[in-house]
């Protein structure tokens, strides 16, 4: 699997926190009797307040979309020679961040959010549709990173994982 985010934010003498994230990832599994192809990506904008000199509390809005598709000769013993999978959604996630600065420009922090959602999915098989279906989600996360202040108020930052239960 190859992925990866980004996150680029503005900070304004530590009163506000104004950042968007992109991620992405793709993949290939290849079992005995075919190929699946994964792809993930979402993008969230997000806006925070300093209520500490350093923790945020704020919300983010975001899309993401996901797909699972296999290829046409995925498994010889099945009618369904193939399938595609696909599933988006929206979300709103209000959070908690809490900053750790090391030094002046570099430090940790640590993300606490709870986001809600809803969502679409379709199956097919062989081009024909099987099912279809709406979701609704609430998934609380906790997610460690590190930030680089790249000027007085832009900063980059990653997030190392995220735990999280869906």
């Amino acid at each position: 699997y190859v992925g990866g985010g980004m996150n680029v934010s503005f900070s304004q003498e530590n009163d506000l926190l104004l950042g968007s994230r992109f991620n992405n990832s793709t993949g290939l599994l290849e079992p005995y009797y075919g190929t699946i192809k994964q792809t993930y990506a979402s993008f969230n904008t997000g806006l925070g307040v300093f209520i500490t000199p350093n923790g945020a509390l704020g919300a983010r809005v975001g899309y993401s979309y996901r797909q699972t598709k296999s290829d046409a000769d995925f498994d010889p013993l099945n009618p369904f020679s193939s399938f595609t999978y696909k599933d988006h959604s929206f979300y709103v996630a209000p959070f908690y961040r809490r900053n750790l600065p090391i030094s002046e420009r570099l430090g940790a922090f640590l993300d606490m959010s709870c986001s809600v959602g809803l969502g679409s999915s379709r199956n097919r098989s062989d081009n024909t549709e099987v099912s279809k279906s709406r979701s609704f989600s609430l998934q609380p996360t906790v997610a460690p990173g590190i930030y680089f202040f790249l000027s007085d108020r832009f900063l980059v930052e990653t997030n190392l994982g995220a735990l999280y239960y869906n």
